[in-house]
């Protein structure tokens, strides 16, 4: 699915090919981290729970404020006003500076520790249903 090469006398690159089909790869100073790396990368990528690194970037904050825009198209304003209360309130406190590869379903909040279960995963878990 990947391999490993030696670039010099310290250091081992591993690379392999997203879904997407981009090239991605990452220098390592020993080949056995190398190996370790890309035996995750693979794993993730046969069980289909593989994240694009660069999408991991994103943070909840951000990926929420693009959600919210989607998903005001076609709601009234009393609807989006009160899916923009709870966003602020109960998701952005605790997770707007996290990385969005925390959840990595765009269509749940499954992947957001406190969203399991109580208040947050009841009132706004419901939001997130398509």
């Amino acid at each position: 699915m990947g391999s490993i090469q030696k670039r010099d006398k310290h250091r081992w690159k591993a690379r392999y090919r997203g879904p997407d089909g981009r090239e991605r790869s990452k220098m390592f100073t020993t080949e056995r981290e190398a190996k370790d790396w890309l035996a995750s990368r693979t794993v993730d990528l046969r069980r289909g729970d593989w994240t694009d690194p660069k999408l991991a970037q994103v943070t909840v904050g951000a990926w929420g404020a693009v959600w919210l825009e989607r998903k005001t198209v076609r709601l009234k304003p009393s609807t989006i006003a009160s899916y923009e209360s709870l966003f602020r309130s109960l998701i952005l406190p605790d997770w707007g500076t996290s990385a969005s590869e925390t959840s990595r379903s765009t269509t749940s909040t499954a992947g957001l520790p406190g969203c399991r279960t109580g208040s947050v995963r009841r009132r706004f878990g419901r939001l997130t249903r398509s």
